[in-house]
């Protein structure tokens, strides 16, 4: 049995390039345990970057606290992890999907150099399945 719910996940900072203004993280990590208690697979981590993407500028895009979407950002990438990688010593595990973000905004950015804004949050609607081991 499956129902729909809304999840948002919170995801740190890898690293940051002062003079490009860009913030690397790792969006969505496979088979972990996030901090709604849930574990994403590798097929729907894939799907909803595939997805994003395709929508892009269309119906999805960059905000900021999941409500605005008037700030200045550009995406510069988003991948799946073909294998484990290591950046800026942090292990990002195969499947992952990773995101490289310019910022434009000053404001912004200068959060981000304060360090109070330390990682990337998706929201959006899920449908979940419980396990038997959740049951």
């Amino acid at each position: 049995m499956s129902d729909s719910k809304k999840i948002k996940l919170y995801v740190p900072l890898i690293k940051s390039e002062s003079e490009q203004r860009t913030v690397t993280g790792v969006v969505l990590q496979p088979e972990v345990v996030d901090a709604q208690g849930d574990i994403i697979g590798v097929e729907v981590i894939k799907e909803a970057a595939h997805d994003f993407l395709s929508k892009f500028n269309k119906s999805t895009g960059l905000g900021y606290m999941h409500e605005d979407f008037d700030v200045s950002f550009e995406l510069c990438q988003s991948y799946i992890a073909p294998q484990d990688l290591i950046i800026e010593g942090v292990v990002v595990k195969k499947g992952s999907w990773v995101m490289v973000v310019k910022i434009l905004d000053d404001e912004i950015w200068e959060k981000v150099k304060d360090g109070k804004i330390r990682g990337f949050s998706i929201g959006g609607t899920a449908l979940a399945e419980k396990t038997e081991e959740a049951a």
